[in-house]
């Protein structure tokens, strides 16, 4: 375990950085002006939801990754605002924020048993635990780009089986990495020693297939969705720059193409990919798409419009879906999708 103190004005420099990344890669061309959404896609049943927008403006300053907590509250991580934001999710009331060795958070994920709260901070390189107090028990550095950050079920094949915990590098590196959920020390699965390799595989989900644990996730960069057979690579498994070790673990079934396509896709950077209720997977691109997947592994690029518009997403327990609109940097709304 490593704990560090970084001066403030090195903090905000770096956080400003990420600011105009997330502006070039993740923020909405166009703002938008109006809570309603065009929910008329062929087969989704959205145009029966209810929308209700929790906050508006600069309340959150920005929102990155978000889960539903043991508490039932909303919590937020902002890369831009330094901190994680714990919020009512039924009022949007601001209970408190978490900034304790927390300064770019990307993204983050509450341990199965609901007692700890894991974040990445994508600048500095760090992986942090907090209790749920908000208190840093474990912040290792990891390495830059450290992003989405998941926990796997357990082996249903095994009774004795623990969930696993998953992390993968985006823009400030490539690859995928196991963390020890206690000590948070790394082990590299896919490695990109040229920064790039993979593809950055952004915001993913997992799912047990006959045994075998597979990671479903978009490839941002390839404009792709991907799912990865994870145990099928031996740790340090080097991926170069050129794509051929993508390619041939496409070409060898560890790796299976889900949805879009490496020539001309209909995905714009896919950033988020998650199971919902129904076992279809929910794909968001950066062109404000929303799109409903079917994962069988039979089929390939089976998929619809489920609605449009920039939007981050997260799913509770009992299957609500709530969403981000990332507006610009210093804005944000959360809308609530019931």
């Amino acid at each position: 375990m490593k704990t560090i103190e970084k001066p403030p004005v090195i903090a905000v420099l770096k956080c400003a950085f990420m600011a105009l990344l997330l502006l070039t890669f993740s923020c909405s061309p166009d703002p938008v002006e109006d809570a309603e959404l065009n929910l008329d896609a062929a087969n989704a049943k959205s145009n029966k939801s209810i929308l209700k927008t929790l906050v508006k403006g600069a309340a959150l300053n920005a929102a990155n990754g978000i889960d539903i907590g043991p508490d039932g509250n909303l919590y937020v991580a902002s890369v831009n605002g330094q901190n994680i934001t714990v919020m009512n999710k039924n009022s949007g009331k601001i209970i408190r924020r978490i900034s304790q060795s927390v300064e770019c958070p990307d993204d983050l994920v509450f341990s199965p048993d609901g007692e700890f709260l894991y974040w990445t901070d994508i600048i500095t390189g760090f992986v942090g635990r907090n209790n749920l107090e908000g208190t840093a028990l474990t912040y290792r550095d990891v390495l830059p780009g450290v992003n989405p950050i998941r926990f796997s079920a357990p082996n249903p094949n095994d009774p004795e089986s623990e969930p696993r915990l998953f992390t993968a590098l985006d823009f400030l590196g490539d690859g995928i990495i196991e963390l020890d959920p206690v000590t948070l020390d790394p082990t590299p699965i896919i490695v990109c020693p040229d920064g790039f390799g993979l593809g950055f595989f952004n915001s993913f989900d997992t799912r047990w297939e006959d045994g075998e644990l597979w990671l479903y996730g978009p490839l941002f960069a390839l404009n792709v969705v991907v799912a990865i057979n994870i145990d099928s690579f031996e740790d340090n498994t080097i991926f170069d720059a050129n794509l051929t070790g993508l390619f041939t673990s496409l070409a060898t079934g560890q790796i299976r193409l889900v949805a879009g396509s490496f020539e001309d896709s209909d995905l714009f950077n896919p950033a988020a990919a998650k199971f919902g209720p129904d076992g279809m997977l929910y794909v968001l691109d950066q062109a404000g798409k929303l799109f409903k997947v079917n994962p069988d592994p039979d089929v390939t690029d089976d998929k619809t419009l489920f609605t449009t518009n920039t939007w981050k997403r997260t799913k509770s327990s009992n299957g609500l879906i709530f969403i981000i609109l990332i507006e610009v940097v210093i804005q944000a709304s959360v809308i609530l999708i019931n």
